[in-house]
């Protein structure tokens, strides 16, 4: 155990607590059950729905978004924080994480059976349902901050459609 020690401080590490307080700082600031806690949420939705913790925090930042640009704009609007629209949104983001796990868990399936055409092609669904997902929400952020800018509700969202079809 000497012989570790000394190869400790040679990196300025005094004991064992020391390594391991460099490694885990969460352990110095009382945090370690948040950080355990996060590190077990997080692969469980990989495992859950087979997004990684970016696509996730992804996920959950264009939701935030949209929930408050919502907010936002129904104040403008002068219509009163409603808890139906409340639960009209976690409805939508219920159904958005079963439209995502589903064809993850059925291309495991495939998967588990050999059978990996099929599971690519649920792979392959997953991905454009996450991507159809985070334009759908897109396009309710644009509806948003037109309200939010004083614009009719569609402004954005036209001019945005102006300029990819000037494109093509």
């Amino acid at each position: 155990m000497n012989a570790f020690i000394k190869i400790l401080k040679t990196f300025h590490y005094d004991s064992v607590k020391d390594l391991w307080l460099s490694l885990f700082p969460s352990g110095k600031y009382q945090l370690a059950m948040v950080s355990i806690s996060l590190s077990t949420a997080i692969s469980a939705i990989d495992k859950l729905f087979g997004l990684d913790a970016m696509a996730f925090i992804g996920f959950i930042l264009i939701m935030a978004l949209e929930l408050w640009s919502g907010i936002k704009a129904s104040s403008i609007k002068g219509e009163k924080f409603q808890s139906s629209k409340l639960s009209r949104f976690t409805f939508k983001a219920f159904y958005y994480m079963v439209l995502i796990a589903v064809p993850f868990w059925i291309s495991n399936s495939y998967v588990n059976h050999g059978k990996h055409f099929m599971a690519e092609l649920f792979e392959w669904l997953q991905l454009f349902l996450v991507t159809q997902i985070f334009f759908e929400n897109l396009l309710s952020i644009f509806e948003n901050l037109s309200v939010i800018t004083g614009k009719d509700k569609t402004a954005w969202i036209v001019k945005i459609k102006d300029k990819i079809t000037g494109i093509f």
